[in-house]
């Protein structure tokens, strides 16, 4: 994320770096999203249930001009 940066950084530069958004706004093409999931399994006395994590959003906002204009991270880890 270090290398993306606001009012210089543009749709093109994001696909090099990060690749294709994991989905885009149904309501602004401008806003892509990147979507980080993880799980993994449990030990056995949880019935081997999976427990989730990693869960990171990467929210980015382009303006009409399609430069990086926000971004915003939402962490797991953070919110617990």
């Amino acid at each position: 994320m270090a290398k993306l940066y606001i009012n210089q950084t543009n749709k093109n530069d994001v696909i090099l770096v990060m690749g294709a958004p994991s989905t885009k706004s149904e309501f602004n093409d401008n806003k892509w999203f990147f979507i980080e999931r993880r799980l993994t399994n449990t030990s056995m006395l949880t019935l081997g249930r999976e427990k989730l994590e990693v869960n990171n959003v990467l929210i980015l906002e382009f303006d009409d001009n399609g430069i990086l204009s926000n971004k915003e991270i939402f962490d797991k880890k953070k919110n617990e």
